[in-house]
């Protein structure tokens, strides 16, 4: 009976942990903890946009980010090619030209922060 109590303490303690971390380690495929990146949007357009990450010119939607917000999104560890080169899309709903970012490099784990300007061609991308 003991021994139940402590395996269910430990179980407690380990999920408490688990998210006490808000979620920034994920598991590889080889099963070994991978760091987590995020995006970061500081959406200034005057439209919701959807984000796309480009990888050998096919597109992946990451999520939307509402106009006057910062919007926070999980890069998938895949989309990192094996340079760490990211380029991401903003495309406006509703319609207009989308604006497309250079490609950055960006690590596993690290922060990216992209500010949307209400012209797209004026955005600007950082990673750290």
């Amino acid at each position: 009976m003991q021994s139940v109590c402590a395996a269910t303490a430990l179980c407690l303690a380990l999920c408490g942990c688990a998210s006490a971390s808000g979620g920034a380690v994920a598991v590889s495929a080889s099963g070994r903890p991978a760091p987590v990146t995020f995006l970061e949007i500081d959406n200034r357009h005057w439209s919701t946009v959807t984000i796309y990450a480009v990888r050998e010119g096919m597109r992946r939607r990451l999520g939307t980010a509402v106009t006057a917000r910062t919007t926070t999104l999980r890069v998938p560890e895949h989309l990192l090619d094996g340079l760490g080169l990211l380029t991401l899309q903003a495309v406006p709903e509703g319609g207009g030209r989308g604006g497309l970012t250079e490609r950055v490099r960006v690590a596993a784990g690290q922060r990216v922060t992209w500010t949307i300007q209400a012209r797209l061609e004026q955005s600007s991308l950082g990673a750290w």
